[in-house]
């Protein structure tokens, strides 16, 4: 007996070519659409993370460095940035400040024997530090000796290796957890550890012979006190050198707006898909319909349903649509998560891996979106086929 499944499978076999066809515009659209949500919904899970983990209530910065900096916090680009003069005493001296915790950028030198070129080196004071020492926390790393370095989830080392940084061999006491912003791709030691670098002759053309330098302080406020006024007296310090200052809530504005933007190319470039797409499934469907009606005709004069020829064609059409939309989801998976570094790098925002949830609801988008391509593509020719008689369809020649 001949079942319509049956059936349906014939013809995707019979028609080679054409079901080939079909496949591909799937695949496309489902590629187009799932990767793109894929890479914003990553996009946003950085801005959650930092948003979720409150990282200070201020970020304070050379002017000159600002982008270097900011770079160096979300995206983990390696620089070298420090001070003129240390602005951390007058910082915690503001009414409103709660504490401070001072970090020192320094990027690796891409000719170190047994280091890879641009990490970002992060000295923290593992007594004041409140941002990194969370992160520290949260994978049972109590303490930072002059000879340990913790390394993010994105520099590619192991508990146990070793790490040269300007000369001096450091042992990998941990890795943190992916947090989406620059401190995947850092490692982290101490000031103690620092120190002798900044102030060795070997380096003193770099950090001028001097220790305790400053690339950014985080700054926490009391309860209750006005970030943006604390902002606005940081910036105003005489210091030395001029300071910028920057809230989360502007930092994160500035990523959002970047995200908001990529949203809209991608959205735009998925019209386009959908719609080149939607056009030549419709011509597939309409081509097959036509060349078929001779055939249809023939089963309905001998009392085959037209519903049962409409589940017929929905079923090689739903079989052919699974096949590319399956397709395309695993491609998009398969080749995201090899480059899932690459795509950090390139990418000018935060990065971070997003829940299974998000993921989940993603998939279902997408096959929202093409399984609507696939019902607009054969409403029509369904409504033919339901509109003739069998004897007008029989007569119709391909």
């Amino acid at each position: 007996m001949v079942t319509v499944s049956k059936f349906a499978i014939e013809n995707i076999i019979h028609e080679k070519f054409r079901s080939i066809l079909f496949i591909i515009f799937f695949l496309i659209t489902t590629v187009s659409v799932f990767m793109t949500g894929f890479f914003i919904d990553n996009m946003n899970a950085g801005v959650k993370y930092i948003n979720k983990q409150h990282l200070a209530d201020i970020m304070v910065v050379p002017s000159g460095y600002d982008k270097s900096a900011k770079e160096a916090l979300f995206k983990g680009t390696a620089c070298t940035v420090s001070f003129e003069k240390d602005p951390v005493s007058q910082i915690r001296l503001l009414d409103d400040v709660e504490s401070v915790s001072p970090e020192l950028y320094l990027a690796t030198l891409t000719l170190d024997c047994c280091t890879t070129g641009g990490v970002q080196v992060i000295a923290i004071d593992p007594g004041t530090d409140f941002t990194v020492g969370k992160l520290l926390k949260n994978n049972k790393i109590n303490s930072l000796g002059v000879k340990n370095v913790v390394a993010g989830s994105g520099v590619g080392l192991s508990k146990g290796d070793k790490f040269d940084i300007y000369g001096n061999e450091f042992d990998v006491i941990g890795v943190l957890e992916e947090t989406g912003t620059g401190y995947d791709k850092s490692v982290f030691i101490s000031y103690d550890a620092a120190n002798p670098i900044t102030t060795s002759k070997k380096y003193k053309n770099i950090f001028s012979g001097e220790k305790d330098l400053v690339s950014t302080v985080m700054v926490n406020l009391k309860k209750n006190a006005d970030a943006e006024k604390t902002r606005r007296m940081i910036e105003q310090l005489n210091n030395g050198d001029s300071i910028k200052a920057y809230t989360p809530d502007s930092m994160v504005s500035e990523l959002t707006e970047k995200i908001g933007i990529f949203k809209v190319i991608s959205n735009i470039m998925n019209v386009f898909v959908v719609t080149v797409s939607l056009a030549a499934v419709f011509t597939l469907v309409s081509v097959n319909t036509e060349k078929r009606k001779n055939r249809i005709g023939s089963l309905l004069s001998v009392g085959t349903g037209k519903w049962t020829i409409i589940r017929i064609f929905m079923t090689e059409y739903v079989y052919l649509f699974i096949t590319g939309f399956t397709a395309g989801i695993v491609l998009v998976l398969i080749f995201a998560y090899p480059l899932y570094p690459t795509i950090r790098q390139v990418l000018p925002v935060t990065y971070k891996s997003a829940d299974a949830f998000s993921l989940c609801l993603t998939i279902l988008k997408t096959f929202a979106v093409t399984i609507t391509m696939l019902a607009v593509s054969v409403f029509f020719s369904f409504v033919e086929i339901l509109k003739k008689e069998p004897a007008q369809l029989a007569e119709e020649q391909v």
